[in-house]
């Protein structure tokens, strides 16, 4: 059997997680991300987090939110099986759903607001084990700056 800590928690950014079994060797693939997403606000903003299948069965998808200064915070959590959302009282979960759509999970922000503006990461956490394997993290950025078109300048070709 797996050797782990009573409570681990494995922050993984590369393709794949490996876990030491009794000299067995077992591949987790990692979960996929968007880099970023950006938005006016007020506009709605969805986040994906694919490869969802390749956690074990009977796992819990938990989203959490990353602000530049600060730390990562459990934001909601949706059942791989039963599809049942589980809240963690995060002060902005009501501006937030979840869905998990074939082998993605997404993470929906009906009205995006400036303050959205942090990174999200998906997680799998399988109840029957303590091991926690996070995406890579979207970064999602909101702006309230009005659209400035671009000037388009053309300029003769230089003879030779």
């Amino acid at each position: 059997s797996c050797l782990r800590p009573a409570y681990a928690t494995m922050l993984l950014f590369t393709p794949a997680a490996l876990f030491l079994c009794s000299g067995l060797v077992v591949v987790e693939t990692l979960l996929t991300q968007e880099i970023s997403v950006t938005r006016r606000a007020g506009q709605r903003a969805s986040i994906s987090c694919g490869g969802i299948d390749s956690c074990y069965s009977n796992t819990l998808v938990i989203w959490y939110q990353k602000r530049n200064t600060g730390t990562f915070e459990r934001l909601l959590g949706i059942g791989t099986s039963d599809r049942r959302t589980f809240s963690f009282s995060h002060r902005q979960e009501n501006d937030f759903s979840v869905e998990i759509q074939q082998n993605t999970c997404n993470l929906i922000l009906r009205s995006s607001d400036v303050s959205h503006t942090a990174s999200y990461y998906c997680s799998c956490y399988t109840y029957s084990s303590t091991v926690l394997v996070f995406g890579p993290g979207t970064r999602l950025i909101v702006s309230d700056a009005a659209l400035v078109p671009p000037v388009v300048h053309v300029y003769p070709a230089a003879s030779l």
